[in-house]
């Protein structure tokens, strides 16, 4: 199970590093910046200057810590964005459950 989440958890990092531009890129594309300075700062703030194995270290440490970051939107800490909508979630899921049981099982 351990080799199984290792293997997701690389493939999901590998994943976002692989979309077009990066974080850095959307900031500033959305905030109409161009200063290469500004930018490299923000790269250097996110860890974006440093290797790929260096950031995933970073990444899946803080993941397994509980920290998942910062909500670029909102600026406020990601948890605190997921966390109240946890309870909708589960109940979405476990009534999806319920009714997959109850049609699923007899057919």
């Amino acid at each position: 199970m351990l080799l199984t989440l290792f293997g997701i958890s690389v493939i999901i990092f590998l994943l976002l590093r692989a979309t077009p531009g990066n974080i850095a890129d959307i900031l500033f594309d959305a905030g109409g910046f161009v200063d290469p300075a500004d930018k490299a700062r923000i790269e250097a703030q996110l860890g974006l200057d440093k290797s790929l194995p260096v950031q995933y270290f970073t990444w899946i440490s803080g993941l397994l810590q509980g920290d998942l970051g910062i909500s670029y939107q909102t600026e406020r800490p990601a948890i605190d964005e997921i966390a109240p909508r946890i309870p909708i979630t589960a109940k979405l899921a476990v009534l999806a459950l319920t009714f997959s049981i109850l049609i699923g099982v007899p057919l």
